[in-house]
């Protein structure tokens, strides 16, 4: 187009629309590797993967599987310190594998809702095999019923709706 512009000396395109669009549909194209004018339903396959190739390949196997408890990662803020913890407190299961490049994943929290959005697997961290110890971040309220203390906690790094009331002789003392 630009040549046509030097040599007419002129920047009406409007008039030699048609030609530059007959032009540049039958010259060979250096991604397709043939004419856009030759692509039809019979090559359409072959032109797709000379296009496309490079990014297939045999999918990695995922590193997760269904109903596998994790962590996922932390947002960081500039001023987060460097030794506060990466990954989450609260576990997570995983509910969907989707395989591709990259795997991704769907999870769901301990109450059984749904956590929005698909995780890649750097941003998840396998959970221990065993029971983990949740750790209070604080005792909200104590409670006699029938004769047995309870006490309401709010567990460290899980949402206000997991608080719950435990009975005081179950807590562990970490000191």
């Amino acid at each position: 187009m630009w040549k046509y512009f030097y040599s007419a000396s002129t920047y009406r395109w409007l008039d030699v629309l048609q030609d530059l669009t007959d032009n540049y549909n039958s010259s060979v194209n250096r991604s397709i590797k043939t004419t856009p004018d030759s692509v039809n339903e019979s090559n359409r396959t072959e032109v797709w993967k000379t296009l496309f190739s490079h990014n297939l390949g045999k999918p990695s196997e995922p590193k997760f599987a269904v109903g596998e408890r994790v962590r996922i990662s932390k947002y960081k803020s500039v001023f987060t310190k460097g030794y506060e913890a990466n990954f989450t407190e609260e576990l997570f299961t995983v509910t969907e594998v989707y395989h591709g490049h990259p795997n991704t994943y769907t999870i769901k929290d301990s109450a059984d809702e749904p956590i929005i959005g698909r995780f890649y697997e750097q941003e998840m961290y396998r959970a221990e095999g065993r029971e983990p110890d949740f750790r209070i971040e604080k005792v909200l309220r104590r409670s006699t019923v029938k004769g047995k203390k309870m006490v309401l906690v709010k567990w460290l790094g899980y949402d206000d709706k997991f608080n719950s009331w435990i009975p005081a002789g179950d807590i562990k003392s970490l000191t």
